[in-house]
């Protein structure tokens, strides 16, 4: 069992541990994951990681590309979103985050559903993705980390589910990145075509 779902293990440690554990031997990590330890602990993990990861994906960005921003608001005529901006996307960050998480936890048991044979429940999923967000605190590296911390997201997001139910590297990948794929493209085609009608009613209105 790792660290962080041990009753006996003290806090901070274990969560050190075990956001270092999965960053460094994921395959071990998944592997120790227990199905019967509440799914509260996962979820604070995922909460916890994703709230500070964002909070230093916002300063980071802000120390980069604030001036930036400035320049771009400043030639539209518009003031540039500031401090209270900022600590209101904070704010707002638990909730944008479990939202997140349902909507990726709900394709990725889709395509876990589709690819995998004798799959487990859709907690033993959640339970995985909730872990694989260790990655997000890589954001506070301008660029790099902003590149590296979603794909290493991917990536232990594609051991997890293959861990955790017991598959292939292939079938794991496919049931992690099909679905979104697919929902977000769909999506996107969606948005286009609303546009363009939308375009075609303004003109024939003018």
């Amino acid at each position: 069992m790792i660290a962080w779902e041990r009753d006996d293990a003290s806090f901070p440690g274990d969560l050190l541990s075990s956001w270092l554990h999965c960053m460094t031997r994921p395959f071990e990590f998944f592997d120790q994951l227990d199905p019967e330890v509440p799914f509260g602990r996962p979820l604070i993990f995922f909460l916890v990681f994703w709230i500070v990861g964002s909070a230093l994906g916002a300063v980071s960005t802000e120390a980069v590309l604030g001036g930036w921003y400035d320049e771009v608001y400043a030639a539209e005529g518009l003031a540039a979103p500031g401090t209270p901006w900022f600590l209101f996307m904070f704010f707002l960050s638990p909730f944008i985050g479990m939202i997140s998480l349902a909507l990726y936890v709900g394709l990725t048991h889709l395509g876990v559903r589709l690819f995998v044979r004798n799959s487990q429940s859709i907690g033993v999923t959640g339970r995985a993705l909730c872990y694989a967000v260790a990655p997000q605190v890589v954001a506070i590296v301008p660029f790099l980390g902003w590149l590296v911390g979603p794909l290493w997201s991917l990536f232990l997001a594609v051991v997890g589910v293959q861990r955790v139910h017991r598959t292939s590297t292939g079938r794991a990948a496919a049931a992690v990145i099909v679905p979104p794929f697919v929902f977000w493209f769909g999506l996107g085609i969606l948005f286009a075509l609303f546009i363009a009608f939308l375009a075609v009613a303004v003109s024939g209105v003018a």
